[in-house]
């Protein structure tokens, strides 16, 4: 039996080849109309209700992407919704030049058919290709040359493009950091053909419609674009044909970090082409800074998250890139970001009166040791954090001391700003105690010191009912300098007080919502706990802001990172021997054999 499409094209006087086929639509309306048009009626029996019909019967405008598929980046043409075939007979051969894919013209070609007038249209559907495993195409020829990094010009070789009858590999420039394993070869698989009367799209894609102004500039900043994860077998695909002469070209491609730069030439024509994918902030590609700004500010992992990209294959820059960053222009904005908000505090606590102050120093120790010791000063009517101390255990005579010293420093800041306490609760260390009683500061003990004290002589309550608290940080053995030990505390201070006010999560209906709890002190006896509203994160997005404000001028924001007394690291007051010396000796008659 003869295929269906060839059956209806042959009712609608169509001969020869038959590309981009459309199955009947689905709307009843439309449905009627294609049935009306080809048989004049009913549909015949014989041919039943799958329905195909090639494209040549569709005037040009019926088309969605018709520019696309004239351009080279359409393998089949979309129809828009409410297409009717209007073109029969003869009438199909002498079809409107360009519109079918015979019709254009080999890249041997000297002059180019008459192409119909094009037009934008908001809604822009992708063609079925797109996701579809890539092919190399046997005409594409890439050039290899030595060419500087960024978007400084690069020499094209002058070698003229050729066609031949095997795929040819096309070897891509990239100028890189560091070493990268590329990809090699490409793997193939066998995809339904278009031309098939069998061939259904909606069986392997989707075809998705996008609402797009591409007339409209985008006034957003640069870090507030939409970014996508693109793969480079379909970004090159779009610099493959020359859109003016459609001859092959050459594309050449460097690469910094996240950014790549693409230029095409013509050798067919004068045709030329750069493509940044990154907006250039000076001669700094956007989207690096921005990923260590992102990094930074959530808390994240620089190490952690190298370790997805190369699971993924996603070009990403250097360790040394990211202090860089950082230290340029990351940490004076949280810097610059704590000291407004809590100056901004201390304003308000000044004009106060009665104001109850809360303090408490957390070591971070590493063994048995702690090199730091943070004291955090709270308001306890507002509960927001008011200052941090940073204390590093070489600016005292031990670790022993580093909670006396920190709150030291924050009562001189508070005084300072004129802020006149009433009273402050700590807990009940010897060394705060004395010190607070010669200050004639009024001093309270925290409570849950003290019923933890009691509670070990009581027989009823032999040990705290509280759950045992479990560190869920695996990086606890990252070691940080001060600054950088600092700024993450700045960063914890100012996601603490953005949502420390947050209430109770509701229902709907609005009854509190709850969740079940099993305490590891209990014994398998299971409690009810209040669920909290889900944190926010805006000090994240006007950091970002700041951190690229920061970028165009940083000397300002650097001064107040200079003002910030940092103690010589721990191993300074130690000799250094010889590098060579210390392997020497390492190197011993017990492991020499295994040198």
């Amino acid at each position: 039996m003869p295929r269906r499409v060839n059956n209806v094209c042959a009712v609608l006087g169509c001969t020869g080849q038959h590309r981009s086929v459309h199955r009947l639509p689905a709307s009843e309306d439309t449905r009627a109309k294609w049935t009306d048009f080809i048989f004049d009626g009913d549909v015949p029996v014989r041919f039943g209700e799958n329905l195909r019909v090639c494209a040549k019967h569709f005037s040009w405008d019926c088309f969605s992407n018709l520019g696309q598929y004239n351009a080279g980046l359409a393998e089949r043409l979309f129809l828009k919704d409410g297409a009717t075939p209007t073109i029969r007979g003869e009438a199909t051969e002498t079809r409107i030049s360009g519109l079918l894919a015979e019709d254009r013209h080999h890249v041997a070609c000297q002059t180019d058919p008459p192409v119909p007038p094009q037009t934008n249209t908001v809604g822009t559907q992708l063609s079925i290709t797109t996701f579809q495993p890539h092919f190399r195409s046997k005409g594409t020829q890439k050039t290899i040359s030595c060419a500087s990094v960024g978007t400084s010009p690069v020499a094209f070789s002058t070698s003229k493009p050729f066609m031949t009858s095997t795929a040819v590999k096309r070897p891509r420039l990239e100028l890189e950091e560091e070493e990268d394993n590329p990809l090699e070869g490409s793997s193939s698989m066998k995809i339904p053909d278009p031309q098939d009367s069998t061939y259904d799209p909606e069986d392997s894609f989707t075809a998705l419609t996008v609402s797009v102004d591409v007339t409209k500039e985008s006034t957003d900043p640069v870090h507030k674009t939409s970014t996508y994860i693109v793969y480079e077998s379909c970004l090159l695909e779009l610099f493959r044909i020359c859109p003016e002469c459609r001859r092959v070209s050459e594309v050449r491609t460097s690469r910094v970090g996240t950014f790549i730069t693409i230029e095409q030439k013509c050798l067919g024509c004068t045709y030329r082409k750069k493509w940044n994918s990154q907006p250039l902030l000076g001669n700094s590609p956007a989207g690096n800074l921005q990923l260590s700004a992102a990094v930074y500010a959530t808390g994240a992992s620089f190490f952690k998250l190298q370790k997805i990209f190369r699971a993924m294959h996603l070009k990403m820059f250097q360790y040394d890139t990211f202090r860089r960053h950082a230290r340029n222009y990351i940490e004076p904005a949280i810097v610059h970001k704590w000291k407004k908000a809590q100056g901004g505090m201390l304003e308000q606590l000044s004009e106060q009166q009665n104001v109850i102050l809360g303090g408490d120093l957390r070591a971070d120790l590493h063994g048995h040791s702690a090199k730091f010791g943070t004291y955090s000063m709270m308001d306890l009517k507002s509960n927001t954090i008011i200052d941090l101390q940073l204390v590093q255990s070489n600016e005292v005579d031990g670790s022993y001391h580093m909670e006396k010293e920190g709150l030291k420093r924050s009562l001189a800041l508070l005084e300072a700003h004129g802020v006149t306490m009433d009273s402050i609760v700590t807990d009940p260390h010897p060394q705060i105690q004395k010190f607070l009683r010669e200050s004639n500061i009024t001093h309270n003990y925290n409570v849950w010191h003290m019923e933890k004290d009691l509670a070990h002589g009581d027989p009823v309550f032999p040990q705290c009912l509280h759950p045992e608290h479990t560190s869920r940080d695996k990086s606890k053995n990252v070691v940080f300098t001060f600054l950088e030990m600092l700024c993450r505390l700045y960063l914890a201070a100012l996601h603490f007080n953005e949502n420390a006010g947050l209430p109770k999560a509701r229902t709907s209906a609005g009854e509190p919502q709850y969740r079940m709890y099993f305490p590891k002190p209990m014994n398998g006896e299971v409690t009810a706990k209040p669920v909290k509203t889900a944190a926010t994160f805006c000090y994240v997005d006007e950091l970002m802001d700041l951190i690229f404000d920061v970028f165009k001028d940083p000397a300002p924001f650097m001064d107040e990172v200079l003002r910030i007394p940092i103690p010589p690291a721990l191993s300074t007051q130690f000799d250094s021997p010889e590098k060579q010396d210390v392997v020497a000796s390492f190197v011993s008659g017990f492991n020499q054999a295994q040198v």
